[in-house]
């Protein structure tokens, strides 16, 4: 009797930690899903890294170029454009930071809710709120 009841415990015991193996059905199944999303989050925060360089490196280039441009320009008319073409480029672009990262939050946010909770993953409010800013920020080809 007492061997079937160290069985019973020893079984009771591995029964709870199925969860974690990965050949259990379920459990599998959840850690598969956890890093799967984990995957998604790096992907992210990749792309959300990569614009940001991607905008340092335009927004020096630019700088270089507005401050080239205004050293040779004749008049004091043609520096301030010069120095206001690359202010509205360098605003443009800190415009464009801000909306890499709400975009990177939402998709945080996103992979943090229940699946369930996704209506419907090819009208994702991500892609609505890219194209609304890209709109709404237009700024003279000059500046960009």
């Amino acid at each position: 009797m007492k061997q079937q009841q160290s069985k019973d415990s020893f079984n009771a015991g591995l029964s709870a930690f199925q969860i974690f193996n990965p050949l259990f059905p379920t459990g599998g199944k959840t850690w598969a899903e956890f890093w799967h999303q984990q995957e998604k989050m790096l992907n992210s925060m990749q792309d959300l890294s990569d614009g940001w360089f991607e905008r340092r490196y335009l927004g020096t280039a630019k700088a270089r170029d507005a401050a080239k441009r205004a050293s040779e320009a004749e008049s004091a008319f043609d520096v301030m454009r010069e120095i206001q073409l690359w202010a509205l480029g360098s605003l443009q672009r800190v415009a464009e930071d801000c909306l890499a990262c709400h975009c990177h939050m939402t998709k945080l946010l996103e992979l943090a809710t229940p699946a369930s909770a996704h209506a419907d993953d090819a009208a994702t409010p991500v892609a609505a709120n890219e194209d609304k800013a890209k709109r709404a920020v237009t700024i003279p080809a000059q500046a960009a």
